[in-house]
């Protein structure tokens, strides 16, 4: 019997946390699971621990090691082996809480339409302590107050990762799959939906645990997570303001609440920069292009 869900772990230098993200799977309500776990080229125990614990996980997991290639790639390896009509996402440091599959279910069972679900989530430390995050709840009031997630997500995104989705399979024929980003993957992916206009639904009960720990990716450099979000916004609006997704907004009020956030997030430079890169580059280079500025021109990139 195939399985109704595919769960995707892309694994990387999370010894200590890496069970609790597996058994937060196999913890859920729902037996129909397929996990996938992809280990990106851990250089600490995380292999170890996978290969002695393999045998004594409550379900059956498919494993791969593989040389570093980066989160999407993981990510991406794991899309193409999964066979569930559903995809779920886990980063290795996270963890699903309980029931998060059924409330996921019981909204498709709802609305049959419905292409794309997201969750409140909460926060939790490296040894699982609570922790308040006044950023989160500030973006997610914005977005409460505006009403629109793509001017939300550009302003923060505060679906903020993608232990977060939850999708059906077959959209991938639509999206393609992860672009070649260290830091802000997970905001291309959300802003491509928005921008094909898939149905997508945000639960406000918390269902997933975020980790912040010293070594989360998105710390290690703020600037380079900065001109990933131009880059990527610059992209967006390149497609989302010429597509039929657009066409019922107002959008004298959109362009101008666009505007005050790109300029509150000192952002504005960067995208007309890179909206210009866009125009004269091959859509399939786009990424490929921007991964050799932050190499080669990060100091100018700075300063826009």
């Amino acid at each position: 019997m195939n399985p109704l869900i595919s769960v995707i772990i892309p694994l990387y230098n999370h010894q200590n946390y890496i069970l609790s993200a597996i058994n937060s799977v196999f913890d859920q309500d729902i037996d129909q699971v397929e996990l996938i776990v992809i280990n990106d080229g851990s250089t600490d125990q995380s292999d170890n621990i996978i290969r002695q614990n393999l045998n004594s996980f409550k379900q059956n997991i498919t494993y791969v090691n593989q040389e570093n290639r980066g989160a999407h790639n993981a990510i991406n390896r794991g899309i193409l082996m999964a066979q569930g009509k559903y995809l779920s996402i886990l980063n290795s440091d996270d963890q699903y809480k309980k029931n998060r599959f059924r409330f996921f279910l019981d909204e498709f069972d709802k609305d049959p339409d419905l292409e794309v679900v997201f969750s409140d989530m909460e926060f939790i430390d490296d040894i699982n302590r609570n922790i308040n995050n006044v950023w989160y709840k500030e973006a997610k009031e914005f977005y409460n107050q505006i009403g629109d997630l793509s001017l939300a997500l550009m302003k923060g995104n505060f679906l903020l990762t993608t232990s977060n989705l939850f999708i059906k399979r077959n959209i991938f024929n639509q999206t393609g799959y992860f672009q070649n980003l260290r830091y802000a993957h997970d905001l291309d992916f959300f802003l491509k939906l928005i921008q094909i206009n898939k149905k997508i639904k945000i639960i406000d009960t918390p269902l997933l645990n975020y980790r912040m720990h010293s070594s989360n990716t998105i710390n290690e450099n703020q600037q380079k997570v900065r001109i990933e979000c131009g880059a990527i916004i610059a992209n967006f609006l390149a497609k989302y303001l010429s597509s039929p997704a657009f066409n019922d907004k107002n959008k004298v009020e959109f362009i101008q609440q666009l505007t005050q956030l790109l300029q509150e997030r000192n952002l504005m430079n960067l995208v007309f920069y890179f909206i210009g890169i866009y125009n004269k580059t091959p859509e399939d280079n786009y990424y490929n292009l921007i991964s050799n500025l932050i190499k080669n021109d990060f100091d100018q990139l700075v300063t826009l």
